[in-house]
């Protein structure tokens, strides 16, 4: 039988799944009493010889006694009272020991791998040697392996670390972006409404001149030439002043949410109570004081308005402390009735680039102070991003001196993971996969082909970090796990708790781990690098095809999903 996809017993259908913990195991602690590691004449193939203790083959025994008395039928017994003689009479004892050895093989197998040093790049094809009543479990398990690699001297690699400049330009269009998020807008009784200005009032649809009886009066909150109200109406209120009523025909989308509405000519009258126009602070030492301030002017309005979506006193809502956030909620009451004034400006999208996520703001008080603290953030980032750059570099000239056969089964198991992670993709597009190979005229086998030459380079990429791991004998430590298990978690938003639980029950905590250790492997190549450091002038940094501060680079998908040893389970 094969550890993963056995030929199980027929019996084996009859009987729930077994309670499992941390990575699929049977409860309670296993014994495996004996792990031999059989070397193959054939080339990367080893042979475990593995024994599991009597004790642990009774307790199984036990087990599927049990179920087997939940499950069956037997006349003249009631379900869970069967003995255990009249099943063995009824299925025959080696049925019985069938299923004691598929509960035990595929938990013993994954111990017996943490006892050697076998990395499996496949299933492996198990045999049981002996399983009776009252005697440990004997059984050999086969199964392809990484190869060896040679790895030679992989310290004093030569590379460049190319750090970008930051251009006074950069920085000019952040603090245009912080000065229209500190902007104010203010009332203009007698100017005549234009793109970019922002009009305040009521309208009132009416159908062959008749308001539907499931129609209502609408707020109007919009910037001009930036609504989002439908049917389209900013060019008619160019040129509009407060306190003006506007009669024009417009035509109902046929989806429109108003059923009485959808499709139909109808005439919208618009009373503007308000024509607000936006004023900038100036670019002078007031600035942060005044950003500070918006800050918590927005929310405190958000706080009122959820107060008043929930029926709540708005005033007792406001009792909040001042907050450092430099982010705008993004469906504060400004940014509602189809006003998109809320959008990400340039100054919204550089604050919050900052990995560490920090507030510019935080012990500045001048303009210089501010455009100070802007360089050195950006500073920072720009070397991150060389960083990332040089240990790519780095490890692709290591990969690149040793000689890294990928085996075939391990391959194949890549590619399924990427023609996997391409099916998600597309479907979370609402697109079905058959769908978009005939849009794309492509096949299965097509990709498979396009998406070999990376997959061999990350399995060549990872295989390597692996042996330098082990060659450095470096750890990660469970600190260290319990911190990255944290971090992914709340970047998916997700309790740290109930994500480690999801990662051992799946058996992806190995691929935590083995994420560590490829980073600190990493970590140790280029230490041990001859790295020259070398300027871009701000000139070149303009002429980048895409600004670093604009996307934080995302790690390969792959990087942190185990790989390697498949589980040794049936439904794999």
């Amino acid at each position: 039988m094969a550890v993963g996809r056995f030929s199980f017993s027929p019996l084996r259908r009859l009987l729930p799944r077994p309670k499992r913990h941390s990575g699929g195991r049977i409860a309670g602690p296993m014994e495996v009493t004996r792990v031999q590691v059989e070397r193959s004449e054939e080339e990367d193939v080893v042979t475990l010889d593995i024994e599991v203790g009597q004790s642990d083959v009774q307790q199984a025994q036990g087990e599927v006694y049990r179920q087997l008395a939940r499950e069956v039928n037997i006349p003249g017994f009631r379900r869970g009272k069967v003995p255990p003689m009249i099943l063995k009479q009824r299925f025959g004892t080696e049925a019985i020991q069938q299923l004691v050895a598929d509960r035990l093989v595929p938990d013993a197998y994954r111990d017996a791998l943490k006892q050697t040093d076998v990395q499996p790049v496949d299933e492996a094809k198990a045999d049981v040697v002996e399983c009776e009543e009252n005697k440990p479990l004997h059984f050999k398990a086969t199964v392809a392996v990484r190869p060896e690699l040679e790895l030679g001297n992989y310290r004093g690699i030569p590379a460049e670390r190319r750090v970008r400049a930051v251009p006074d330009k950069e920085i000019d269009e952040i603090l245009a972006g912080m000065q229209k998020r500190a902007a104010e807008w203010v009332d203009m009784p007698d100017h005549p409404a234009e793109p970019g200005d922002r009009v305040i009032g009521k309208l009132t649809a009416r159908v062959e001149g008749k308001i539907p009886e499931d129609g209502k009066e609408r707020d109007v909150n919009a910037i001009l030439g930036r609504s989002q109200i439908q049917p389209p109406i900013d060019a008619d209120l160019e040129g509009i002043r407060a306190g003006e009523t506007r009669t024009f025909p417009v035509t109902h989308p046929d989806d429109f949410d108003e059923e009485s509405l959808a499709g139909k000519e109808a005439e919208f009258e618009v009373v503007i109570d308000s024509v607000q126009v936006e004023q900038l602070p100036a670019l002078d030492d007031e600035l942060p004081q005044r950003i500070r301030d918006q800050r918590k002017k927005s929310l405190e309005e958000f706080q009122r308005y959820l107060a008043e979506q929930r029926g709540e006193d708005p005033d007792a809502a406001v009792a909040i402390e001042e907050s450092d956030s430099s982010d705008e909620p993004e469906d504060s009451p400004e940014q509602t009735n189809g006003d998109e004034s809320g959008a990400a400006d340039a100054g919204d999208a550089e604050e919050g680039s900052s990995s560490e996520q920090r507030d510019p703001l935080e012990g500045v008080n001048t303009l210089a102070e501010l455009r100070a603290n802007l360089r050195t953030r950006l500073e920072e980032r720009n070397r991150a991003a060389a960083d990332e750059e040089v240990a790519e570099e780095v490890v692709a000239i290591a990969v690149g001196r040793i000689n890294v056969p990928v085996p075939q089964p391990m391959l194949e198991r890549e590619l399924d993971a990427q023609i996997e992670s391409l099916q998600r993709r597309v479907s979370a597009r609402g697109v079905e996969f058959d769908d978009y190979l005939t849009m794309t005229g492509q096949k299965s086998e097509d990709l498979r082909e396009q998406f070999k030459p990376e997959a061999e380079r990350h399995l060549r990429q990872l295989m390597v970090l692996d042996a330098i791991a082990a060659a450095e004998n470096l750890t990660a430590t469970p600190a260290e796990i319990d911190a990255r298990v944290a971090e992914m978690a709340q970047a998916l938003r997700v309790p740290a708790d109930a994500f480690r639980k999801h990662l051992e029950d799946s058996g992806m905590l190995d691929g935590v781990e083995q994420s560590i250790l490829h980073r600190k492997a990493t970590d140790l190549l280029v230490a041990g690098a001859e790295i020259e450091e070398t300027l871009l002038p701000a000139e070149e940094s303009e002429d980048e095809a895409a600004s670093p501060a604009e996307e934080e680079p995302v790690a390969p998908e792959t990087e942190d999903s185990p790989e390697g040893e498949p589980a040794p389970e049936e439904d794999q």
